[in-house]
């Protein structure tokens, strides 16, 4: 019986201190910090936006001091608005009073608007940061900031609290995307035409004999495919593996510069270094159509090592068929051009060397005025990876051609064919397969590759056509051993060496 009564009385005494709860913790658990944005902060490049928190902080003192922050090593946006906002504990907004006995606190709801500037694509994190008010905020046992929401605020997917010495910051999600701009049109119009008539003019210089020797006894050609869809690839993917990229998107980017097909670019710098133009015009056509099935065969082997098994790599099967008719169709123009006006197609050779010097010093001023912004995404270690993948090309599918006794002009062919790829289809697949802004963030590889990959070729056609020009030394030719007649069938043999 004594023990009963002893019991009763324990279990008495225990529900009257529970009901006894001190002041201090009461408002620990009532008075919350609590942040909510409006919308998700999404913002084109180059914009400003205005962002709207809705906010309901605890109250202690005369006032709360709001410190906004981002992350300094990412860097994508600017915060144009004041560094430290201070809310008076009487500001215009809703207050009520909150815990029992004499230790109250006040809570005051209302909007913090921020405005914010982005510099460049990406993804980083807006700070909200209270400090001094680390006792109105609940903790976990490892110490970090439980955000707590009342009826009046829905949770924020994505937010991060961190909590430290008293100050609480609340993280929220940025996001940064590219929009085209008039300028950014205007250059890919501008180039698009110009590269369709340069392939023009190559038309007319097209040599179909040499083009069907190639077709008949394929050496030249078969040593340009094995160099693109063999050796490419392999280098592609010892560069993305043993360059610190840090992001397994930017490392299949590398990648997949090795297995896209050669480029018109290509083209060009074989004609203004004297290779083989109809050799080079040959590799590029074969090398667009067998990528329809090699990219995927190297993309679905050694590609899927790269990335995570969830990721669904797309390949822009319809934009490899226009990068094969934007090569035939000006070229079969070129060709008719050829053999229906020879007068026009002897003008259009004359002036075709000149002209493209031109369209490639223009297209590297305005592609890279209208193209700063790159630049401030790139790493030493972008820049490192832009280089070794085409430059290996170079040097690699030069020797091999020198060593399988190919003439000059040949080795200069197949050097560039093997190191100059398609990188738009690389940033193609990467813009399919990733959602913004993670696919814009992965072209910056390919994009690095585009910029390294032309300088040793313009650097030796200045050096080439300074020395041409002033140096090399021509034997006379006797001009009446050689009478050309325009109106004869025999001015469309001579074209070609012109």
């Amino acid at each position: 019986m004594g023990f009963y009564f002893l019991l009763a009385l324990i279990l008495k005494c225990t529900f009257i201190l529970c009901s006894v709860t001190p002041d201090h913790l009461t408002s620990q658990n009532t008075a919350r910090t609590v942040f909510a944005l409006q919308e998700p902060v999404v913002i084109f490049m180059f914009e400003e936006v205005e962002v709207k928190v809705n906010y309901s902080l605890p109250c202690a003192d005369s006032y709360v001091s709001i410190y906004i922050e981002h992350l300094k090593e990412n860097d994508i946006f600017n915060v144009l608005s004041n560094s430290t906002v201070t809310i008076p504990c009487d500001a215009n907004g809703d207050t009520s009073t909150l815990g029992n006995g004499r230790n109250k606190t006040l809570s005051i709801d209302g909007v913090l608007t921020l405005r914010l500037r982005s510099t460049v694509i990406g993804l980083s994190r807006l700070g909200l940061v209270i400090r001094g008010q680390g006792s109105n905020i609940l903790q976990d046992d490892e110490g970090g900031g439980i955000m707590m929401y009342n009826s009046s605020f829905e949770p924020q997917p994505g937010v991060r609290i961190d909590a430290n010495g008293g100050a609480v910051t609340h993280w929220f999600p940025v996001t940064v995307l590219r929009k085209m701009r008039p300028v950014d049109h205007i250059f890919l119009y501008v180039l698009g035409f110009m590269v369709i008539l340069l392939t023009m003019g190559f038309g007319c210089k097209l040599d179909m004999g040499v083009v069907k020797e190639c077709l008949r006894r394929p050496v030249a050609p078969g040593i340009g495919f094995g160099c693109q869809y063999l050796l490419m690839p392999l280098i592609g993917y010892g560069v993305a593996r043993l360059v610190p990229l840090g992001d397994k998107s930017v490392s299949l980017g590398v990648f997949l510069c090795g297995v896209c097909p050669g480029g018109g670019l290509s083209n060009i710098y074989t004609y203004l270094l004297d290779g083989d133009v109809s050799l080079s015009i040959t590799m590029t056509f074969v090398s667009s159509v067998a990528s329809i099935g090699m990219m995927p065969l190297w993309i679905y082997t050694l590609g899927s090592t790269l990335v995570d098994d969830s990721s669904d790599i797309r390949i822009p099967y319809l934009n490899i068929l226009q990068v094969i008719a934007s090569v035939v169709i000006p070229l079969f123009i070129g060709i008719f051009i050829k053999y229906k006006f020879t007068k026009v197609a002897l003008f259009i050779i004359k002036v075709l060397k000149p002209t493209t010097l031109v369209c490639i010093i223009v297209f590297l001023i305005v592609g890279i005025w209208s193209n700063l912004y790159i630049f401030k995404m790139f790493r030493p270690v972008h820049v490192l990876a832009g280089c070794l993948l085409p430059y290996f090309g170079y040097l690699l599918g030069g020797v091999i051609a020198v060593i399988l006794r190919q003439p000059k002009a040949r080795v200069v062919t197949i050097a560039l064919e093997t190191g100059m790829q398609n990188i738009g289809i690389a940033m193609l697949v990467l813009l399919l397969s990733f959602p913004p802004p993670l696919g814009d963030i992965a072209t910056v590889a390919p994009l690095s590759s585009a910029m390294m990959t032309p300088i040793p070729p313009f650097v030796v056609t200045i050096v080439y056509n300074v020395y041409v020009k002033f140096f090399k030394k021509y034997e006379p030719v006797n001009v009446n051993d050689e009478k050309i007649d325009v109106q004869s069938k025999n001015i469309v043999e001579k074209l070609s060496s012109v």
